[in-house]
């Protein structure tokens, strides 16, 4: 059968034209394509005048991610890699910069779609259910998948030849790689929550380095990474969700109304920030700020380095410093200079002054009921639960 070029190039429309449809139909997407909600099109898009007054630009939208009929659960940043898992068991990896899809892994439903979402140098992990799988950020090709003998509680840390895990039966676990042999394990009277840190380095002895790790009975801890060796231990008074390291600190928010920074050497109070009420979320911290959500309350902003001062030998119990205090203030976006964004209990997006401590601006945002916590960079991330992410950034 011939064709000539008219009926060529006619065909070869339509086998394009169903191409999109097959892709649309099984979930797939493209940046700009708008979701359709009933007979309606819901648009997540800001006006520009609102964007104008944020001095924000729009950099990409992307519609129903994922076909638009499933939630979105988890939303995990790593560089330029944007990680989102949804209610359909399904995990994207997003090109920051295009608004692309990179790659798509669907896990089988019978796993659940509750999963801990980490990284370990260019992968990607993921607990769900009592399995780890192990991705390639770039590509999506799976480098590991371990089926472990107890379900997980936390994230997963993993070193060189080592996995770090808590589990139901209130035990924290260093496993070796790749049989998953038990190195140490430490029992507790609660099970571990939240995200486990590793803090590993090589000197001229070798290769040292911390675990740290909390639990349901309101404590933190620190262990050496490569044996049963507890350092230090932090109790608190009320309940916790969990810790955040970063560069020789260890923050917890507490139902007892205290947020701790502690000093991760030695496990002494660097400060003490007694809120006025209970602490649900965990702190966000940024190179010289911590933002804390007071339950029904307000947003806090905290001066990382009191006095000026870092954690050390004879710099603790320091009093700490309120920048500002929003009230109605929920959740932190972005630092963009001596600019913070934020988001109320209104529905707004209101506009922080680090320098000055006032509020410049605020306007109402709706739809949008996914806030994620970027302290990597100054993208504004935001998204709503089916699925439909927007990127903004600041005005250059």
């Amino acid at each position: 059968m011939q064709l000539s070029i008219r009926n060529s190039k006619v065909f070869v429309l339509a086998l394009a034209v169903i191409m999109i449809s097959s892709l649309n139909a099984s979930g797939m997407f493209f940046p700009g394509q708008k979701a359709k909600q009933g007979n309606e099109i819901k648009d997540i898009r800001l006006s520009s005048d609102i964007l104008n007054e944020l001095a924000l630009t729009e950099k990409w939208v992307i519609y129903s991610l994922g076909g638009g009929k499933a939630q979105i659960n988890n939303i995990e940043k790593s560089g330029n890699n944007l990680l989102v898992f949804n209610s359909d068991s399904a995990l994207f990896c997003i090109n920051l910069t295009t608004g692309g899809v990179k790659w798509e892994k669907r896990l089988p439903q019978r796993y659940g779609s509750l999963a801990q979402i980490s990284f370990y140098q260019d992968r990607v992990l993921m607990a769900v259910s009592n399995h780890v799988f192990e991705f390639a950020l770039d590509s999506g090709i799976e480098t590991n998948h371990w089926e472990l003998p107890f379900m997980p509680t936390t994230s997963i840390a993993r070193d060189e030849d080592m996995l770090f895990v808590g589990a139901t039966d209130d035990r924290f676990y260093c496993l070796k790689l790749p049989m998953l042999t038990q190195v140490w394990k430490s029992r507790h009277s609660q099970q571990p929550n939240g995200k486990v840190w590793l803090d590993t380095r090589i000197t001229d002895e070798g290769k040292v380095g911390n675990v740290y790790y909390t639990c349901d009975n309101g404590s933190m801890y620190a262990a050496l990474y490569d044996q049963r060796k507890l350092l230090w231990t932090v109790a608190t008074t009320g309940d916790i969700a969990g810790s955040v390291f970063d560069n020789g600190q260890c923050f917890i928010a507490s139902t007892d109304t205290a947020l701790y920074c502690l000093n991760a050497d030695n496990g002494g109070i660097f400060w003490k920030y007694l809120s006025g009420g209970k602490l649900f979320d965990l702190p966000v911290v940024t190179n010289e700020h911590v933002y804390q959500a007071v339950q029904n309350r307000s947003l806090v902003c905290l001066e990382r380095y009191p006095q000026g001062l870092k954690p050390q030998a004879g710099a603790e119990r320091l009093t700490p410093a309120v920048r500002w205090e929003l009230k109605g203030g929920t959740k932190f976006i972005c630092e963009a200079g001596e600019r913070v964004f934020t988001a109320n209990s209104s529905g707004q997006m209101v506009v922080m002054n680090n320098r000055t401590g006032q509020q410049e601006v605020a306007v109402y945002l709706p739809g949008i009921d996914v806030f994620f916590a970027n302290t990597q960079d100054d993208m504004l991330i935001l998204a709503d639960k089916t699925g439909n992410i927007m990127v903004l950034q600041p005005s250059r």
